[in-house]
């Protein structure tokens, strides 16, 4: 009597398994998703009307940056060489970031640099002109572009240069111990401060202590590159 009963029983369970896997086929179960998902996702996935997201704000341009602030005097032989680079139609080709360019600005001073032409080449500096900083095939910077006398050929200069040197380029006697260069003299120093290494704005915008944060007296330096731009 009681295997008889087991047996029942076991069919009875049977029959309650298939009733289980009648259920398996309800069509009306859960839907899963994997994964996280939108507005818009969700909005599909309970059968709402779909709200379409407003584009992304376009980034803020970055416009009118400044070249580090000069703050140092002038003397007569750096106001001579400007003048002289005036007159003479030349012009420096910088950015606002490139501590070569801001040595370059630092060996007039002030009131002397202030005389002398230059163009901004990065679009994101103040009164910029890449348009004819690519016409005149700049690729690096400072680039100096100096006309010849009586119709010579003009002279273009890539990198640093000296007080000397740009005196010499336009005939102008820059006199001993003036300019960073071989055999600038304490005095010279003096009158000029910070001249041989970039100021603190220009060491920042170059990234730290790179590039032209380590220049001594006299030590020939290359000049920055377009793909040192902040953001390249």
């Amino acid at each position: 009597g009681d295997v008889r009963g087991g047996g029942s029983g076991g069919g009875g369970g049977g029959d309650g398994g298939g009733g289980g896997g009648g259920g398996g086929n309800d069509v009306g179960g859960p839907v899963v998703k994997e994964g996280a998902l939108g507005l818009e996702g969700l909005e599909r996935l309970t059968g709402l009307p779909v709200t379409k997201s407003p584009p992304a704000p376009a980034p803020k341009a970055v416009r009118n940056q400044a070249p580090p602030v000069l703050t140092g005097a002038s003397d007569s032989t750096q106001k001579a060489v400007a003048a002289a680079l005036a007159k003479r139609g030349a012009v420096m080709y910088g950015t606002y970031w490139c501590p070569f360019c801001d040595l370059q600005r630092q060996e007039f001073g002030k009131d002397a640099w202030a005389t002398v032409p230059s163009l901004e080449c990065d679009p994101r500096g103040i009164k910029p002109q890449p348009a004819t900083c690519a016409e005149a095939g700049v690729s690096g910077y400072p680039t100096w572009v100096i006309p010849g006398v009586d119709g010579s050929a003009s002279v273009t200069q890539s990198g640093l240069l000296t007080l000397d040197q740009l005196a010499k380029l336009v005939g102008v006697d820059a006199g001993a111990g003036v300019g960073v260069g071989a055999g600038a003299g304490d005095d010279a120093a003096a009158r000029r401060p910070g001249a041989g290494a970039p100021s603190k704005a220009g060491k920042k915008a170059f990234g730290g202590s790179g590039g032209a944060a380590g220049l001594a007296a006299g030590e020939e330096c290359e000049d920055c590159k377009l793909s040192d731009s902040p953001g390249k």
